[in-house]
């Protein structure tokens, strides 16, 4: 999963929580988030949830928007979120 690393430069949370995330062995269809400053795992979405965020994702793309899925992040110094869906101005994501 693609997120910040403990040892990336950042404005979320701590370095020493982002190696306790690292390192955590999650089961096959987890993924794991910060929030207020405790460490939450939880498990994949359903196929119909995954239906849904493409029905709402399809008009944004033809507005010119990107979809983005499972992108880390950083809210707060002690929240780290893992959004069902992030959509973008395709011009303003680098």
């Amino acid at each position: 999963m693609d997120r910040p690393s403990a040892t990336d430069e950042h404005d979320g949370p701590e370095p020493e929580l982002l190696q306790l995330l690292d390192s955590l062995e999650l089961p096959p269809g987890y993924k794991a988030e910060i929030i207020e400053g405790d460490i939450v795992v939880s498990p994949a979405p359903k196929a119909a949830h995954q239906q849904i965020l493409m029905r709402i994702s399809r008009p944004l793309v033809l507005a010119d928007w990107d979809a983005h899925w499972d992108i880390g992040i950083a809210i707060s110094a002690d929240s780290y979120f893992i959004p069902d869906l992030t959509e973008v101005i395709s011009a303003t994501f680098v």
